[in-house]
C-alpha cells in the first residue's frame, strides 16, 4: 500500500493518526496544544516535560518548584535573540537556507531569493516578539533552520517523528552535551510534543484510593518516609506522578517508589473476616467467568476483539498501517454501496454525470494532453467579465457554483478520447461545473465543461466532459524572463515581460519537467504577430478568462 497517496484534503487526521501511532511505539503520552499543532507550544511544552524530568530525581518536594518554566514567548524571544547576535554574512546565509525550508514562512510565502528574504527580516524578527495578544495573530510557522539553533541554545538533542519521511535530529554544535532531549511530532505543519511515560489506566485504578508500602528509595527530605505506610488520593497529569498523604503530609511520588498495596478504599465494601474474604474472591471468580463468556460470544459474532485478531500479511491490527488500510477499506466499500443505492432508486445517469471520476482512470495524464491548436483567439474585448485566478476558481467549483469561462485556446482530442474529453474552438463560452485533481501537488487541473450554445439548447441538460486548466488558462507573466543569449537555439525560447498574457499550447515533462510551448496573447499594441516559444511555467500565473462575474454564475 502506497501511504503518500492516501493523505486526506484535512492533514489533522494523519497527524491524529502518526501521534497515536508514536504514542504507542514509544509508549509515552502526547501532549497536544492549544492551538492544536501549534509548533511554539509544542515545543515549549517539550522543554517543560524535559526540564521536569531532570527535577524527578531529587524526590523532594521542592523539585516542583525547582523547575524551570518554559513558555511559547521564552522560546520566541530565544530565537529573536539568537538571529540578532549573528553578522550579516551569516544572516544572509539563514536567509538562504530558510528559502530552501519548506516549512519555513519565506518558502511558503513565494519568496524567490534570499535577498527578498533579508529585506523582509526585520519584520519577520517582529512577527516572532510580539505582544500575547499579537502572537494568537501571528502566528509565524516553526522550520528545521529555527531548531538547530534552538538546539545549541538549549543544549538540546531534538527529535522531530514525520509521516512517511525520515526522522530528524538537531543536536548542539560542539562537543557540548545535551541537557534537554526532546521529542516533537510533526506532519503538514502540525506539531505536538512526546512527553513522560504513559502509564497503564489499569495502574491508575489500582493504586488510587489505595494504602499502599512506599519503597526504600526516597531521598532527600522525603527519606524519613521511606517504607512507611501512605494513602494515595490522586494523580498528577501534568507532573506524571501520585500524590501520597502521610499524616497530615502531602507530596508527590513515582510508581516506582511503591513498594506495594496494602489494600484499597473498595475492599472496604465486603468486610475483613474469612467468610467476607471467601465471598469477595468467589463473587471475582464469576465475574471474570462472565467476561470469559462474554469476550467468546463476542469474538463468535464479530471476530476477534482488538489486539487479538490474527496478522494480516504481516500487519497487525493495531499497526499505524493496519488503520490506514482500515479506513481505505471502509471508504470504497461505503462508495460502492452508495453507487448500488443509486442504480437500484434509478438514478445510475445522474450520479455519473455528477461524479464522473469512475471514467477518469482511462483518460491520459494531464501533463501528455494532446492539444492542437486550430486558429488563434481574439484578446478579450472591453465588455468581458475580467480575470480570475484559477485556484479561486476551483474553490468555487468545489463550493458547488458554476462558472462561464471564454477558452483562449482550441483543441482536439484524440478519438480515443472524444468520449471524455471535450474539445471547442478558441472564443467558445464553457460552463464550468466540477473540478478533478489536487492543484497545489501539480498545478494543473481537470475541469468538467460543456459548450455554452450546448448548454442552452438543451436546457442545461447536457452531459459535461473533461478538458485541461491548461487549455482554459490565460497565463500572466509574474515578471520578466529574458532567455540566455548563450542557450542553445535562444530562439526557441518566449521572452516575457511582467503582466503579459500567456496561451499555453503544450506542457512538457521528463527532462523539459517545468517548461511549456505557448505564444502571448495579442493585445494590440505590438502588431499583429503572435510571439511563440518555450517558457518557465514558474514564471506564470494560470487564470480563467470570465464571460460572466463569478457572483452571477449560479447553477443552471
Amino acid at each position: 500500500m502506497e501511504s503518500r497517496s492516501i493523505e486526506p484534503k484535512d492533514p489533522s487526521i494523519i497527524f491524529d493518526l502518526l501521534k497515536g501511532w508514536i504514542s504507542d511505539s514509544l509508549h509515552r503520552d502526547i501532549k497536544d496544544s492549544t492551538p492544536s499543532g501549534c509548533p511554539w507550544r509544542a515545543l515549549s511544552s517539550a522543554l517543560q516535560e524535559s526540564s521536569r524530568q531532570q527535577c524527578r530525581n531529587q524526590s523532594s518536594p521542592d523539585r516542583i518548584s525547582a523547575e524551570r518554566r518554559y513558555t511559547e514567548r521564552d522560546v520566541r524571544e530565544s530565537l529573536v535573540n539568537i538571529y540578532m547576535r549573528q553578522t550579516e554574512g551569516v544572516l544572509r546565509a539563514i536567509a538562504q537556507a530558510k528559502l530552501e525550508d519548506p516549512l519555513s514562512i519565506f518558502s511558503l510565502g513565494g519568496y524567490h531569493n534570499a535577498q527578498e528574504v533579508f529585506n523582509h527580516w526585520d519584520w519577520y524578527l517582529s512577527c516572532l516578539c510580539g505582544t500575547s495578544q499579537e502572537l494568537e495573530v501571528m502566528r509565524i510557522p516553526l522550520d528545521f533552520v529555527d531548531l538547530k539553533f534552538l538546539a545549541s541554545y538549549y543544549g538540546a538533542r531534538i527529535t522531530v517523528s514525520r509521516f512517511s519521511a525520515e526522522t530528524m535530529r538537531f543536536l548542539p554544535d560542539g562537543a557540548s552535551a545535551c541537557s534537554h532531549f526532546l521529542q516533537l511530532v510533526m506532519h503538514a505543519g502540525l506539531w505536538a510534543a512526546v512527553v513522560g511515560p504513559r502509564l497503564p489506566e489499569f495502574d491508575k485504578g489500582k493504586v488510587l484510593g489505595a494504602v499502599v508500602e512506599l519503597a526504600n528509595n526516597l531521598q532527600d527530605s522525603l527519606e524519613a518516609f521511606a517504607g512507611r505506610s501512605a494513602c494515595i488520593v490522586s494523580f498528577d497529569e501534568e507532573k506524571q506522578c501520585y500524590m501520597a498523604c502521610v499524616g497530615q503530609n502531602l507530596f508527590p511520588v513515582e510508581r516506582a517508589q511503591i513498594k506495594r498495596i496494602l489494600c484499597h478504599i473498595s475492599d472496604a465494601e465486603t468486610g475483613s473476616d474469612a467468610w467476607s474474604g471467601w465471598q469477595a474472591n468467589r463473587l471475582g471468580e464469576i465475574r471474570r467467568s462472565r467476561e470469559k463468556e462474554r469476550r467468546k460470544l463476542f469474538e463468535t459474532n464479530w471476530g476477534p476483539g482488538p489486539g487479538q485478531a490474527p496478522v494480516l500479511r504481516g500487519i497487525p491490527d493495531g499497526a499505524f498501517e493496519f488503520q490506514l488500510l482500515f479506513e481505505l477499506v471502509g471508504k470504497e466499500a461505503q462508495k460502492r454501496l452508495q453507487a448500488t443505492r443509486e442504480e437500484l432508486a434509478g438514478r445510475a445517469g445522474r450520479q455519473q454525470q455528477y461524479a464522473p471520476t469512475s471514467r477518469f482512470s482511462s483518460l491520459p495524464e494531464l501533463s501528455r494532453q494532446p492539444q492542437v491548436p486550430q486558429s488563434m483567439p481574439s484578446p478579450p474585448s472591453s465588455s468581458f467579465a475580467g480575470l480570475v485566478k484559477l485556484t479561486e476558481a476551483v474553490k468555487q467549483l468545489q463550493d458547488g457554483q458554476h462558472i462561464w469561462a471564454i477558452c483562449p485556446n482550441s483543441v482536439k482530442p484524440p478519438a480515443e478520447f472524444e468520449a471524455d474529453l471535450l474539445g471547442c474552438n478558441a472564443n467558445d463560452e464553457l460552463r464550468l461545473t466540477d473540478v478533478h485533481g489536487d492543484i497545489n501537488a501539480t498545478g494543473t487541473v481537470y475541469l468538467a465543461a460543456a459548450k455554452a450554445i450546448e448548454v442552452e439548447r438543451t436546457d442545461g441538460n447536457v452531459e459535461d466532459r473533461w478538458i485541461s486548466s491548461d487549455t482554459v488558462c490565460v497565463w500572466i507573466a509574474n515578471h520578466d524572463h529574458k532567455p540566455d543569449p548563450n542557450w542553445e537555439k535562444p530562439e526557441r525560447f518566449l521572452e516575457l515581460r511582467a503582466n503579459d498574457k500567456v496561451v499555453m499550447t503544450k506542457r512538457e515533462d521528463g527532462t523539459w519537467d517545468g517548461w511549456a510551448m505557448g505564444f502571448v496573447w495579442n493585445d494590440g499594441s505590438r502588431g499583429s504577430s503572435h510571439r511563440r516559444g518555450y517558457f518557465p511555467v514558474s514564471f506564470v500565473t494560470p487564470h480563467i478568462w470570465l464571460a460572466k462575474p463569478i457572483t452571477t454564475c449560479r447553477d443552471v
